[in-house]
């Protein structure tokens, strides 16, 4: 690439960035929700009143959104529209943008765990305010991961009598439980505990509980590197959803995931879909991103805590399977989920 390319190519990708905030406004001002169930075009002022927003702020957030070809506009009807084939998208898939909102309030922090002299990295307790964007992300994705990435696995495996009868389930590092009661409350004959490390997650999950009104699941506070004696063989299924690359030591967590297992007991292991060298992700627009998200939370969790291990968000697929395997868990079943953005793992004892 020559130097006028690159300077361009480094433009357009600062044009991202700030395209994504003002996607993060759409997402959290409902300006989204409303274009994507409208019927028909609207204009600026339509749009403002059904959001009860500011009508001049709501024309900058469309010139936005008209530049960037997220909304198209009738320019002489100074009408605007979400194309049916962009609202999924936008509906339950702009989560990450919101995130970036939350990573750039990490940057100072994530500056002093660079220094030499500075901390090994940032636990999960220092900035309780993750969980609210994670609870937010999961909720808007829940129904998209569950349907097609869980469900229909359970369908592949013969897990769906078992489930309906009556089994034993744990969620390992469950954050605020989005992902726990939706499964809970498909399965109401079963029972389900999620655990989660975080204070902050704890207190979400258990509110989340009550707004469900589920009776089939609880919350325990515990440490996936040290799980409870009294849980040895007790789990006809063990539940992971990216997870691992955040712990000081995911090896020693799936030799706990392991022993907690009954003997035909299996586990379900979610991992991001990266590669584990950075040779194996050049060019790869995706694994740039997961490589940022990592140097602001991921990483900085995983050196947390002895033994340091920092993986870190790119762990990677090949790594992750070497590690399940070292802790003498069997892989049945390993395949990208649907948007390609994870990676699941099915294993058994």
């Amino acid at each position: 690439m020559e130097k006028t390319e690159f300077n361009g190519y480094l433009m357009n990708m600062f044009a991202s960035g700030f395209t994504t905030l003002a996607i993060a406004i759409g997402q959290e001002t409902e300006l989204f929700e409303v274009l994507c169930k409208a019927d028909n075009a609207m204009t600026c002022k339509e749009i403002a009143q059904a959001t009860k927003l500011k009508e001049r702020y709501v024309k900058e957030w469309l010139g936005c959104m008209t530049s960037a070809n997220i909304v198209i506009l009738d320019a002489q009807a100074q009408k605007y529209q979400v194309p049916i084939n962009y609202r999924e998208g936008l509906l339950h898939g702009t989560g990450m943008a919101s995130g970036l909102v939350y990573w750039a309030r990490r940057f100072e922090l994530t500056k002093e765990v660079f220094a030499t002299d500075g901390p090994q990295g940032i636990p999960f307790s220092a900035d309780p305010s993750f969980f609210d964007w994670l609870h937010s992300f999961r909720e808007q994705r829940k129904d998209y991961i569950i349907g097609i990435d869980v469900l229909p696995v359970i369908e592949e495996l013969g897990m769906k009598q078992m489930l309906e009868s009556g089994v034993k389930v744990v969620d390992i590092g469950c954050g605020s439980a989005s992902l726990s009661c939706a499964i809970a409350k498909r399965f109401p004959n079963s029972t389900f505990i999620g655990l989660e490390y975080a204070e902050a997650a704890v207190e979400k999950a258990r509110d989340n509980i009550r707004k469900n009104e589920l009776r089939n699941i609880s919350i325990e506070r515990g440490d996936a590197l040290n799980l409870p004696k009294s849980w040895t063989e007790q789990f006809d299924w063990v539940f992971v959803y990216d997870v691992m690359h955040d712990l000081p030591d995911p090896r020693r967590a799936m030799s706990e995931i392991r022993r907690i297992l009954k003997d035909d007991g299996i586990c379900f292991l979610f991992e991001i879909n990266a590669h584990s060298t950075h040779a194996d992700n050049v060019g790869n627009k995706v694994a740039a991103m997961l490589y940022a998200v990592s140097m602001f939370v991921c990483l900085p969790s995983s050196m947390s805590q002895p033994p340091h291990v920092g993986y870190g968000t790119c762990w990677g697929i090949e790594e992750c399977e070497k590690a399940l395997i070292e802790s003498d868990l069997n892989v049945i079943m390993k395949k990208p989920t649907n948007d390609k953005a994870e990676y699941l793992f099915v294993c058994t004892k």
